[in-house]
């Protein structure tokens, strides 16, 4: 999991709302995801593209950001 995305939640561009979380992607490490203790992730699948979001709003379910910084 990469820690730079959950060092900052953002506001969602669509809605406003504040209530964010940061997508993991991989294999879940437990049978039961998210863990209790930390419901502030969201589960992207295992596959990891440049397309790959890196922010879920929990209220609309937009999704936006890029999980993989990508030269530009």
């Amino acid at each position: 999991m990469n820690l730079e995305n959950m060092k900052k939640n953002p506001v969602c561009p669509k809605c406003t709302s504040e209530n964010i979380t940061c997508i993991v992607y991989g294999l879940p490490f437990t049978t039961e995801f998210p863990p209790k203790h930390d419901r502030k992730i969201s589960y992207g699948g295992c596959c990891i593209t440049d397309k790959s979001p890196k922010w879920q709003c929990q209220d609309c379910e937009n999704r936006w950001g890029f999980y993989i910084k990508r030269d530009e």
